[in-house]
């Protein structure tokens, strides 16, 4: 029997002296401080009162060791004994452990319990919101309902917080189920007082959001339909509500009522009418009250049933009609930085919701992105925050890595803000002094690890916020709107009445700056980010203008650029190098026929101009693309619209090419597909609207796509030539010989990039000749790999699609370069070196025979699997590692110590080692191999997901490095103007915490060491 050790041991023992009565105060004392109790004194007065009180349901040694495990171990203590001697209390219905953590983390909810003993019978059951509005409808319809109202709370409320410090349930769900719970005892207490006939009731806020805390207050409106025209007795019975709501019982307060954001606030009438209100907004509303009124949510609908709906429809309606002008958006910075202000005291930094980085400012980040683009899209106007963030995501308004870094933070904050408010019941968002017990309630280590939590949370939200609300605002004020509109003024006259001209001329009007002359404009251009202002000014005029000298002017051109000239500035604005790409957006646009039709049609789609602007600002490389071919400019947007339904046509395309089924040269039809496609996937790589693992299939299979039908079109030619191939089974009987194509490395992996050569083997299935001319097939299936080879590369005459590299084939650049299965599979099972079994790890079949690439591939398993592992592994790889390190040049995401082939390298060592006894981790793709080794326990979980995400972000690194930079590009820069520039397309800004280029290299030192330390932990000499 096992001897029970460290606290357990000495509460155990505590347990059974004190009741023998063979502990005194002093030895129980010095117990109790060994086992983690701070106040000991009073501790031992609350181990005396509960075991003296105890019965049967508790077992005290258990109680005991969960106070001791509790966030706060005197706490628990010092409550249990409350609770436990009280004679009242039921048997209690959970572990005792539970029950003390559940003491030690709300000093509230341990009240309630005291106070009313025989809610310990409640705990561990679930708030249903399903069955709530029944039962508070008839708590609100006795005479005695501010009570039974506030019992009945007083139960719900321990459901859900019992759920949420004992139970799983996550942030969004509590804050969901307080809310209803709310929305229960509103509308009970509304049923009572029979206000239906009076008016609606309309949650904002929080409540509004269904984000409600435990101790928020909850924000209200009341409508009235337009039949009831009696004032004075609607407002009192709207008083009447409040007062039940907010009034203190000796059982409590059900909620603090704010009515201050009804029209015209504190002033106003406490119920107005649904036309009033709707009268008030259209005429009288503000800024800020369409980002309130995002929130506002029916609770009460009144008896006609049309006041409530009327109010959300007619509100709706209004918000996105008015959009955010100008005017608007000055408003709502203004109120910002008032807000800021007030909130910017040393102390003010420890306000888990008002510190810069907190949760107001992520909420005023997706209420601002909602309304900026709501009209186009009415669904983003989200009541819920989370809700809202993933519907920008999903539209592309935000990217994925930004969604999800705001997401956890929202998480993060909400959660905090949660435990601080469950503890005592009182509305704060301060954090203590100390934060040890709120750091063990949030699942932190310790107090600092949870600081260095909070802190990186609020650098992040703090940085996206200057990113989309800060930075992305400035150029609708003063002299940036006014700039547009002198620019445009220099072009040829004519009817401007187009939607964009009358808000640019309105925008104008409102500036507080008159550009009057050149230097102005150019000066109002250097202020919103462009270094070289008379150029920038020049290519702004060159897009208002015809692109050809010979044609005349064009007002419908000036009108359509107006429509989109303020977004297009905007965007620029956010880019690393506004200049170069003002500069490639008009070289892009230059190619297309009409300008105006595609201003026009950027104006009504104001995504696709974002998608251009980003295209220009985050890579050179894909937006020269556009440039060099205009001819695939129109194709490119249709490609941009239709998605994975147009990919889908151009492969079938490409299919029927291979056949004869196309006219035209099939040659310049695969470049096309190519070029839109690295163009469609670059574009929401850079919009980060797709995952980097995405976006690497997507490149990968660009290359399969391209692979698949030259090899049908080049063996199809070769077919017409020779006649099919065929080869000799038995005595006489002949079979079409084929060939199959596997892919090793990137492709193979589907992990290319956007400048991934294709490595290739090819294998034949036996030797025989042609059926035409008796070409032998050995000779057939080389001419047709070398002829596939020169095509791919551009060496007959036609466009350059990839370079393929064949030195991992069978000998090397000294062997065949195409190889019988018979002969590949004898050179594998006695010549193949190491390395040559790390890169068939790889394969995947890419074009040819399927039948045989899928035998190929089998017996490529069966040798991995096989694989005779010499005993110093781990040294011979770390050799070959080496090697390929001293190839490298400055600091390379790949070669580099810490880089990618650290995590190949380490993933292929364990597949290798591991690979016969565990074959499911034979897979090709890096990151799935390293999830399947954490699956299979061959390297910690943690460690796997760790070493996923870091190559996963490495991947991500190195594609922004080739579109920005160049496609041969592969270190990264370590200072200057190239550093920042790629900072920023990463998604890094310029912050308190450092520059965006200081952030980067730091988080990319600690990514390299940390993978190099895992590399040296498996892989050392």
């Amino acid at each position: 029997m096992t001897t029970p050790q460290g606290p357990a041991a000495t509460l155990s023992a505590l347990v059974r002296d004190r009741k023998l009565g063979e502990l005194n105060d002093a030895s129980c004392r010095s117990a109790l401080t060994a086992a983690g109790f701070v106040d000991t004194a009073e501790a031992t007065g609350a181990v005396d009162q509960i075991l003296a009180a105890l019965g049967d349901d508790v077992d005290p040694v258990e109680l005991l060791i969960g106070c001791a495990a509790a966030a706060d171990p005197d706490r628990a203590l010092f409550n249990a004994g409350r609770l436990l001697a009280s004679p009242e209390r039921p048997a209690c219905p959970v572990a005792p452990a539970d029950l003390a953590r559940f003491l030690g983390a709300s000093q509230h909810m341990s009240d309630l319990l005291v106070a009313r003993p025989s809610l310990l019978a409640f705990l561990g059951r679930s708030f249903d919101p399903l069955t709530a509005p029944a039962r508070y409808r008839e708590a609100g319809a006795g005479e005695e309902a501010a009570r039974a109202l506030r019992l009945l709370q007083q139960e719900d409320l321990l459901g859900i917080a019992w759920a949420d410090l004992i139970g799983d349930l996550d942030v969004e769900h509590t804050t969901w189920l307080i809310s209803r719970l709310a929305d229960a005892v509103i509308a009970g207490a509304a049923h009572g007082l029979g206000s239906a006939r009076q008016f609606a009731v309309i949650a904002l806020g929080k409540l509004g959001g269904s984000e409600l805390n435990y101790s928020s207050d909850i924000d209200l409106l009341f409508v009235r339909p337009e039949s009831a025209t009696d004032q004075v007795s609607a407002d009192a019975v709207a008083r009447r509500l409040i007062e039940l709501l907010g009034k203190q019982l000796p059982e409590g307060h059900l909620y603090r009522v704010d009515m201050r954001l009804r029209p015209e606030g504190s002033s106003g009438a406490l119920t107005r009418r649904l036309a009033s209100c709707l009268e008030y907004y259209g005429s009288l509303g503000r800024p800020w009250e369409r980002q309130m009124l995002t929130k506002a949510r029916l609770i009460v609908e009144s008896e006609d049933g049309a006041a409530g709906q009327g109010f959300l429809d007619g509100t709706r309606a209004w918000i996105l009609e008015r959009g955010l002008d100008a005017g608007a958006i000055r408003q709502f910075k203004r109120l910002k930085e008032k807000t800021e202000a007030q909130h910017a005291s040393p102390e003010a930094r420890t306000d888990i919701k008002q510190a810069p980085g907190g949760i107001r400012d992520i909420e005023t980040i997706v209420q601002f992105l909602g309304l900026q683009h709501a009209h186009n899209n009415p669904s983003l106007l989200a009541s819920s925050t989370l809700h809202g963030l993933e519907r920008l995501r999903v539209a592309g308004a935000i990217g994925s890595l930004e969604a999800a870094r705001l997401r956890k933070a929202y998480r993060f904050f909400r959660r905090v803000e949660n435990l601080l408010q469950v503890m005592h019941r009182v509305q704060t968002h301060r954090l203590p002094a100390d934060r040890t017990v709120l750091a063990h309630l949030a699942g932190a280590r310790d107090s600092k690890s949870f600081d260095m939590q909070l802190t990186e949370h609020r650098r992040r939200v703090r940085a996206l916020l200057e990113l989309h609300f800060t930075a992305a605002f400035e150029l609708t004020e003063g002299p940036s709107a006014a700039l547009i509109e002198h620019v445009l003024t220099d072009a040829p006259e004519g009817p401007r009445e187009s939607t964009g001209t009358r808000q640019l001329s309105e925008a104008a009007a409102d500036s507080t700056t008159d550009i009057d002359s050149e230097a102005e404009a150019e000066r109002s251009l250097a202020e919103v980010g462009f270094t070289d202002p008379r150029r920038a000014l020049g290519v702004l005029r060159r897009l208002a203008a015809p692109v050809s000298r010979f044609l005349p002017p064009s007002p419908r051109l000036v009108s359509a650029l107006a429509s989109v000239a303020p977004r297009l500035i905007e965007r620029l604005s956010l880019g690393p190098d506004p200049d170069a790409a003002l500069s490639r957006f008009e070289r892009m646009t230059r190619g297309v026929g009409a300008r105006e039709i595609l201003y026009t049609q950027l104006a009504l789609e104001p995504t696709l101009l974002d998608m251009l602007v980003d295209l220009a600002s985050g890579s050179p490389y894909l937006s020269d693309l556009l440039v060099q071919e205009p001819e695939i400019f129109d194709p490119f947007i249709d490609a941009l619209l239709t998605g994975v339904r147009g990919r889908r046509s151009r492969r079938q395309l490409l299919a029927d090419a291979a056949h004869g089924g196309h006219v035209g040269d099939p040659w310049i039809l695969l470049r096309d597909h190519k070029e839109l496609e690295m163009l469609r996937i670059g574009v929401h790589d850079l919009r980060d609207a797709a995952s980097t693992r995405e976006t690497l299939a997507d490149l990968s299979q660009v290359c399969i796509d391209v692979l698949r039908a030259a090899y049908d079109l080049v063996h199809q030619q070769a077919i017409r030539k020779h006649g099919p191939p065929e080869s000799i089974r038995g005595m006489s009987a002949r079979h079409r010989a084929s060939m199959a194509v596997l892919a090793l490395g990137k492709v193979g992996s589907l992990e290319a990039n956007y400048a991934s050569d294709a490595d290739l083997i090819f294998v034949y299935s036996g030797d025989g000749d042609t059926d035409g001319d008796d070409t032998p097939n050995k000779v057939f299936f080389a001419q047709v790999a070398e002829e596939f080879m020169a095509r791919l590369g551009g060496q007959r005459g036609g466009p350059r699609l990839y370079k393929i590299d064949t030195r991992l084939r069978p000998e090397g650049t000294k062997g065949p370069l195409v190889n019988s299965f018979k002969g590949w599979k004898a050179y594998y099972k006695d010549r193949a070196a190491l390395f040559e079994y790390q890169a068939l790890l790889k394969a995947r079949v890419v074009a040819g025979d399927a039948e045989l690439g899928q035998q190929v591939l089998a017996d490529i398993r069966r040798l991995v699997r096989h694989f005779d592992i010499p005993e110093d592994l781990a040294a011979r790889m770390r050799e070959l590692r080496e090697k390929i390190g001293e190839q490298a040049v400055g600091l390379d995401l790949k070669r580099s110590p810490g880089g990618l082939v650290d995590v190949e390298y380490l993933t292929q060592y364990l597949q290798l080692l591991h690979g016969r006894q565990n074959p499911s981790v034979l897979v090709p793709e890096t990151p799935r191999a390293l999830e399947l080794l954490g699956d299979a326990e061959l390297l910690p979980r943690h460690v796997a997901d760790r070493l996923r995400d870091i190559y996963l972000w490495l991947r991500r690194v190195e594609m922004r490095l080739q579109i920005a930079m160049g496609l041969d590009r592969k270190e990264v820069p370590t200072d200057g103007k190239p550093l920042r520039d790629l900072a920023l397309r990463l998604g890094y800004a310029d912050t308190a915490e450092g520059d965006a280029g200081h952030l980067f290299l730091t988080d990319l030192d600690d990514a390299r060491a940390e993978v190099r330390t895992r590399y040296d932990e498996w892989l050392s000499p």
